[in-house]
């Protein structure tokens, strides 16, 4: 089995985080997948979760998945349930801007086809004032993705209310809802 290679440098090896735990030599002659399933059974928990599929699906180590063990110490961590995106502003034309509508360039998101699954997903836009409202400075404008423009990853977006001026190049979440799957 030759080591894989590829545009990243040599395969699996380029999925890792760092490892200080368990360094295999480069100049071993073992595969990188055989390298992952040594460093398994040293220390299961410093295997990026990617790599360790990949190890498991060919065969390579069946010991217990880390992902028990991982659990138990990411107890309190926060979870993102949004995807961040940001405002590039708003669509327009040449000469005319039409402020109902914002274009929004969601992270991870570079082709159309990447677009479709954001389709009708909601957004939120969320701000801080000085003046409190229902107990808090934290106000939301939320909006809805409608179709995609260009060719190159950004969507467009109609909010309830449109975005003021101010609001170009911040960050709006992105959320999985409403889900068709």
């Amino acid at each position: 089995m030759a080591p894989e290679s590829g545009r990243f440098g040599t395969g699996i090896r380029s999925l890792w985080h760092r490892n200080p735990v368990a360094k295999v030599p480069e100049s071993s002659r073992l595969p990188n997948t055989a390298a992952i399933a040594l460093d398994l059974c040293r220390d299961p928990r410093r295997v990026h979760p990617m790599a360790y599929s990949v190890v498991v699906s060919r065969g390579l180590f069946s010991g217990v998945s880390p992902s028990a063990e991982m659990v138990k110490e990411r107890k309190h961590d926060r979870v993102r349930l949004f995807v961040r995106g940001r405002v590039l502003g708003y669509k327009r034309s040449k000469s005319n801007q039409y402020e109902n509508t914002s274009l929004v360039q969601i992270e991870g998101v570079s082709t159309k086809e990447e677009v479709d699954w954001y389709l009708g997903k909601r957004l939120a836009y969320i701000y801080k004032c000085k003046t409190k409202k229902n107990d808090s400075n934290v106000r939301c404008i939320w909006g809805k993705v409608t179709r995609p423009h260009g060719n190159s990853g950004v969507v467009r977006a109609k909010f309830k209310t449109n975005l003021p001026p101010k609001s170009m190049g911040q960050k709006v979440r992105v959320f999985m809802y409403p889900s068709n799957i």
